[in-house]
Protein backbone atom coordinates (compact mmCIF):
# COMPACT_ATOMS: atom_id res chain seq x y z
CA UNK A 1 0.00 0.00 0.00
CA UNK A 2 1.30 3.38 -0.99
CA UNK A 3 1.00 6.37 1.31
CA UNK A 4 0.64 9.84 0.00
CA UNK A 5 3.18 12.06 1.56
CA UNK A 6 1.52 15.28 2.84
CA UNK A 7 2.77 18.53 1.38
CA UNK A 8 3.65 20.52 4.49
CA UNK A 9 4.53 23.64 2.54
CA UNK A 10 1.04 23.80 1.07
CA UNK A 11 -0.63 23.26 4.46
CA UNK A 12 1.59 25.86 6.11
CA UNK A 13 0.78 28.43 3.36
CA UNK A 14 -2.93 27.69 3.67
CA UNK A 15 -2.97 28.31 7.43
CA UNK A 16 -0.93 31.52 7.09
CA UNK A 17 -3.41 32.92 4.53
CA UNK A 18 -6.34 31.89 6.72
CA UNK A 19 -4.80 33.55 9.78
CA UNK A 20 -4.00 36.80 7.94
CA UNK A 21 -7.49 37.11 6.44
CA UNK A 22 -9.13 36.60 9.85
CA UNK A 23 -6.86 39.19 11.47
CA UNK A 24 -7.68 41.74 8.71
CA UNK A 25 -11.40 41.22 9.33
CA UNK A 26 -10.88 41.59 13.07
CA UNK A 27 -9.01 44.85 12.55
CA UNK A 28 -11.76 46.10 10.25
CA UNK A 29 -14.44 45.36 12.87
CA UNK A 30 -12.35 46.93 15.63
CA UNK A 31 -12.21 50.25 13.74
CA UNK A 32 -16.00 50.62 14.20
CA UNK A 33 -16.26 53.34 16.82
CA UNK A 34 -19.03 54.89 18.85
CA UNK A 35 -19.72 58.55 18.05
CA UNK A 36 -21.86 60.63 20.38
CA UNK A 37 -22.99 64.23 20.41
CA UNK A 38 -25.74 66.79 20.77
CA UNK A 39 -27.68 68.61 18.04
CA UNK A 40 -28.81 72.17 18.83
CA UNK A 41 -30.19 75.33 17.25
CA UNK A 42 -29.64 78.64 19.07
CA UNK A 43 -28.46 76.60 22.09
CA UNK A 44 -31.79 74.70 22.24
CA UNK A 45 -31.80 70.91 21.79
CA UNK A 46 -33.44 69.56 18.63
CA UNK A 47 -35.51 66.39 18.97
CA UNK A 48 -35.78 63.73 16.23
CA UNK A 49 -32.93 64.96 14.03
CA UNK A 50 -32.11 62.22 11.49
CA UNK A 51 -28.51 60.98 11.52
CA UNK A 52 -27.56 58.60 8.71
CA UNK A 53 -24.30 56.75 8.09
CA UNK A 54 -24.29 56.86 4.29
CA UNK A 55 -21.56 54.21 3.93
CA UNK A 56 -23.29 51.56 6.08
CA UNK A 57 -26.95 52.50 5.42
CA UNK A 58 -27.61 52.73 9.16
CA UNK A 59 -29.05 55.58 11.13
CA UNK A 60 -30.48 56.94 14.33
CA UNK A 61 -32.22 60.06 15.62
CA UNK A 62 -31.75 62.42 18.53
CA UNK A 63 -33.64 61.98 21.79
CA UNK A 64 -35.66 64.64 23.65
CA UNK A 65 -32.45 66.26 24.91
CA UNK A 66 -30.86 66.37 21.43
CA UNK A 67 -28.34 63.60 22.20
CA UNK A 68 -27.47 60.73 19.87
CA UNK A 69 -25.18 57.69 19.55
CA UNK A 70 -24.14 56.14 16.22
CA UNK A 71 -21.45 53.66 15.18
CA UNK A 72 -19.16 54.40 12.23
CA UNK A 73 -15.79 53.53 10.73
CA UNK A 74 -13.08 56.02 9.92
CA UNK A 75 -13.91 57.57 6.53
CA UNK A 76 -17.69 57.05 6.81
CA UNK A 77 -19.93 60.00 5.97
CA UNK A 78 -22.52 61.01 8.58
CA UNK A 79 -25.46 63.10 7.40
CA UNK A 80 -27.54 65.20 9.83
CA UNK A 81 -30.93 66.39 8.54
CA UNK A 82 -34.00 68.07 10.02
CA UNK A 83 -37.00 69.75 8.40
CA UNK A 84 -36.44 73.48 7.94
CA UNK A 85 -32.66 73.24 8.45
CA UNK A 86 -29.67 72.82 6.13
CA UNK A 87 -28.37 69.25 5.86
CA UNK A 88 -24.91 68.78 7.40
CA UNK A 89 -22.48 66.09 6.14
CA UNK A 90 -19.33 65.16 8.08
CA UNK A 91 -16.64 62.57 7.29
CA UNK A 92 -15.52 60.58 10.34
CA UNK A 93 -11.81 60.89 11.08
CA UNK A 94 -9.67 58.62 13.24
CA UNK A 95 -9.87 61.06 16.18
CA UNK A 96 -13.64 61.63 15.94
CA UNK A 97 -15.57 60.50 19.02
CA UNK A 98 -17.83 63.49 19.83
CA UNK A 99 -19.71 65.55 17.23
CA UNK A 100 -21.82 68.41 18.57
CA UNK A 101 -23.67 70.10 15.71
CA UNK A 102 -25.33 73.54 15.62
CA UNK A 103 -27.98 73.38 12.89
CA UNK A 104 -28.61 76.40 10.63
CA UNK A 105 -32.08 77.26 9.37
CA UNK A 106 -32.72 76.83 5.67
CA UNK A 107 -33.92 79.94 3.91
CA UNK A 108 -36.50 79.09 1.28
CA UNK A 109 -37.02 81.96 -1.10
CA UNK A 110 -39.33 81.95 -4.06
CA UNK A 111 -38.11 83.71 -7.16
CA UNK A 112 -41.62 84.46 -8.30
CA UNK A 113 -45.19 83.82 -7.29
CA UNK A 114 -48.00 83.22 -9.74
CA UNK A 115 -51.46 84.25 -8.60
CA UNK A 116 -54.33 82.86 -10.60
CA UNK A 117 -57.99 83.71 -10.21
CA UNK A 118 -60.91 81.77 -11.49
CA UNK A 119 -63.96 83.46 -12.94
CA UNK A 120 -66.37 82.10 -10.36
CA UNK A 121 -67.65 84.89 -8.14
CA UNK A 122 -67.18 84.39 -4.41
CA UNK A 123 -69.30 85.80 -1.58
CA UNK A 124 -67.47 89.13 -1.50
CA UNK A 125 -67.80 89.74 -5.23
CA UNK A 126 -71.44 88.66 -5.11
CA UNK A 127 -72.17 91.16 -2.33
CA UNK A 128 -70.35 93.98 -4.10
CA UNK A 129 -72.38 93.42 -7.27
CA UNK A 130 -75.64 93.23 -5.28
CA UNK A 131 -74.90 96.47 -3.45
CA UNK A 132 -74.76 98.33 -6.76
CA UNK A 133 -78.20 97.07 -7.95
CA UNK A 134 -81.43 99.00 -7.54
CA UNK A 135 -83.78 97.59 -4.88
CA UNK A 136 -87.35 98.24 -3.74
CA UNK A 137 -88.37 99.34 -0.24
CA UNK A 138 -91.63 100.60 1.28
CA UNK A 139 -90.55 104.12 0.24
CA UNK A 140 -89.99 103.16 -3.38
CA UNK A 141 -87.11 102.14 -5.61
CA UNK A 142 -83.63 103.10 -4.40
CA UNK A 143 -80.65 103.40 -6.71
CA UNK A 144 -77.44 103.08 -4.60
CA UNK A 145 -75.39 104.94 -7.21
CA UNK A 146 -77.57 108.04 -6.97
CA UNK A 147 -79.07 107.89 -3.48
CA UNK A 148 -76.14 109.54 -1.63
CA UNK A 149 -75.69 106.78 0.96
CA UNK A 150 -74.06 103.39 0.99
CA UNK A 151 -75.66 100.04 1.58
CA UNK A 152 -74.35 96.55 2.19
CA UNK A 153 -75.71 93.02 2.24
CA UNK A 154 -75.17 90.64 5.15
CA UNK A 155 -75.98 87.00 5.53
CA UNK A 156 -77.84 85.88 8.66
CA UNK A 157 -74.95 83.82 10.07
CA UNK A 158 -72.74 86.93 10.06
CA UNK A 159 -75.15 88.86 12.31
CA UNK A 160 -75.13 86.23 15.05
CA UNK A 161 -71.62 84.80 15.29
CA UNK A 162 -71.57 81.40 16.95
Amino acid sequence: MKFIKPNYTFLFSFFIVLFLSSSVNAQKNNSLKEITGKITHLNAALTDVNIINKNQNTGTKTNAKGNYVIHANTGDELQFSYVGFNTVSIVVEDVTTVLNIEMVTKINELEEAVVMADRKPGKELERALKSEEKFTTSRGVIDPKVSGFSNAYFYGDELHPG
